[in-house]
């Protein structure tokens, strides 16, 4: 595991929102792709976690398990952003270049 990490390849865990496994490797799944985009957008812009949460409770986004958005879910993405920009961690490992497509691309 440790040496397909060290290559930037998903070597375990839980996939982040906007993913999902597939062949063993981070597939995006859009309709959560475009929310995480909106996060990003709403953060970079000054929002606040929890009004980030709120906007999204407020248009009709859910959780992967169908419930309210919290601070706490934004935070956990907002603190993912190098693995939304195209790089990849497994356990206290540094951040690598992964090889999974990213969500956000350069300049978002």
């Amino acid at each position: 595991r440790k040496i397909k990490a060290a290559a930037g390849g998903y070597s375990g865990g839980r996939a982040p929102y906007g993913y999902k496994i597939s062949e063993g490797q981070y597939e995006i799944i859009e309709e959560e792709a475009e929310m995480v985009r909106k996060i990003f957008e709403l953060l970079d812009d000054g929002t606040t976690l929890t009004d980030t949460a709120e906007w999204l409770n407020d248009n009709g986004y859910k959780t992967r398990n169908g419930k309210r958005f919290y601070a706490s879910h934004i935070k956990a993405i907002r603190d993912n952003r190098p693995l939304y920009e195209g790089m990849y961690k497994y356990g206290k490992m540094d951040w690598v270049k992964g090889v999974h497509e990213p969500i956000l691309k350069e300049g978002e």
